[in-house]
């Protein structure tokens, strides 16, 4: 790290090179133009994890990272109740 506060991608988001995220920081720092990303990491039948990631240029050409991990509860299809297995 440079200067106070810089860090690499790597740093902040583990999972920067299989997300696809490794270059975004560069691309937003040279053009200026906010990038938002958005990935399910975990998936399953009562909802998936997703991460969101926004990278916006800051004034003095510094590059905002803001990544938030959310639960996504699964929709319920077909009308019907959800599976009441192994409950009493």
């Amino acid at each position: 790290m440079g200067v106070a506060g810089e860090a690499t991608i790597e740093a902040l988001v583990p999972m920067a090179e299989s997300l696809g995220v490794r270059e975004v920081p560069r691309s937003v720092a040279d053009t200026g133009v906010a990038r938002h990303l958005q990935t399910k990491l975990v998936s399953t039948a009562q909802g998936s994890v997703t991460v969101v990631i926004s990278m916006y240029r800051l004034p003095h050409g510094q590059v905002l990272l803001v990544m938030e991990n959310a639960w996504q509860p699964a929709t319920k299809r077909g009308g019907g109740r959800p599976n009441q297995k192994g409950r009493r």
